[in-house]
């Protein structure tokens, strides 16, 4: 297993679990795949810049990337304690052995050492347990549930707000 920071050279990649998890898990993400198929790749290796405010971490088994998360800060200076993780996704055939806490807890590592930051923030589908317990066992709480945050076109979907506390900033 090799957990790191990714860059433009995943960028083939990371489209194609992008667009396989708008596949699997499309109540997850707000995206949808039929929009994201037709971006060209520069609009993917847009999302794989790091830099203080951004990055995406990858987990790799057997040199096949099969797990991400995506962090970015807040850019309002008054917002700047704050970050999010976004885009958090295993594919169906990795889940369970350890990668998605690998890539997680790298996402928290790097993002705690960035000055000021105390906080990360997530949303999670109400209804997916799984997400709500595995991001509970990774030191998220949850603060608030937003009531139909999601439409899916005939659904309605409740979400979780979860908050990581940075205690070392």
């Amino acid at each position: 297993m090799e957990v790191r920071k990714l860059n433009k050279n995943d960028v083939t990649e990371f489209r194609s679990l992008r667009l396989l998890s708008l596949q699997t898990d499309a109540q997850a993400f707000a995206s949808l795949y039929d929009v994201e198929r037709n971006y060209p790749l520069s609009k993917f290796e847009q999302r794989l810049e790091s830099n203080d405010t951004k990055f995406t971490v990858g987990g790799f088994e057997d040199g096949k990337l099969v797990c991400t998360a995506t962090f970015y800060r807040e850019t309002v200076k008054k917002l700047q304690h704050k970050g999010n993780l976004v885009a958090m996704y295993c594919h169906p055939k990795y889940r369970g052995n350890g990668i998605a806490e690998s890539v997680v807890n790298k996402l928290l590592q790097d993002a705690s050492e960035l000055s000021g930051l105390k906080m990360i923030d997530l949303s999670v589908l109400s209804n997916n347990n799984r997400a709500v317990d595995f991001y509970r066992k990774m030191g998220f709480e949850k603060y608030a549930t937003e009531p139909m945050a999601i439409f899916d076109g005939i659904d309605y979907y409740d979400e979780d707000m979860m908050r990581f506390e940075i205690t070392t900033n």
